[in-house]
């Protein structure tokens, strides 16, 4: 009885430690609160992204190609048209851990975006007197950086990124688009 209690906690104490083992990826959906502003609109709204992870140096860089939405409006901004509009970015970026204590890293990112944002401009009435709506869509090509807090536990799949803040920059064409608080979920892969 003792030989096949001790054979299967050997099996299934190997068994956990082999489901502890996870590669180098990861993929992450996050959410967050952000504004966007480019040549025709500004607005405050929502931003979501999902994205992959790997780990290319020693646990602390990274090589992060991710997708984000956003959906904007500047409702509540007065004496401007009302204004609805959509943004979708393609990023690549670099993030490294800058202070990293056991599962907790404090890390930083930058990388290239490519955005492309399209709307209406001009819908329900505002200023008053406004009767017609115009349709705009616009492409960028800007500068990225982001700031966040990580924690991965190493014998879980899942990890937590907070990104304090995530921001796309451009001056030639008068465009950002800034995430604050996204929260991020990743899942490592096996």
């Amino acid at each position: 009885m003792k030989r096949k209690l001790l054979l299967w906690a050997i099996l299934l104490g190997g068994m956990t430690s082999y489901g502890q083992d996870f590669s180098k990826n990861s993929l992450f959906v996050g959410l967050g609160i952000g504004s966007s502003n480019n040549s025709r609109a500004d607005g405050f709204g929502v931003n979501g992204s999902i994205g992959y992870q790997r780990d290319i140096w020693k646990n602390r860089l990274r090589i992060v190609p991710s997708i984000s939405y956003g959906t904007y409006t500047n409702k509540g901004i007065t004496d401007v048209p009302d204004i609805y509009y959509n943004s979708v970015s393609l990023k690549m970026n670099l993030n490294f851990d800058i202070i990293k204590i056991k599962a907790f890293s404090l890390f930083i990112g930058s990388g290239l975006t490519a955005n492309y944002s399209s709307g209406l401009i001009g819908t329900g009435g505002w200023p008053p007197g406004r009767s017609s709506s115009e349709y705009f869509n616009e492409s960028n090509f800007t500068f990225n950086g982001l700031i966040g807090f990580r924690l991965t536990p190493p014998k879980t799949r899942i990890g937590y990124e907070l990104l304090l803040l995530d921001g796309s920059f451009e001056n030639k064409n008068y465009f950002s688009e800034l995430s604050v608080l996204k929260v991020r979920l990743t899942m490592k892969l096996k």
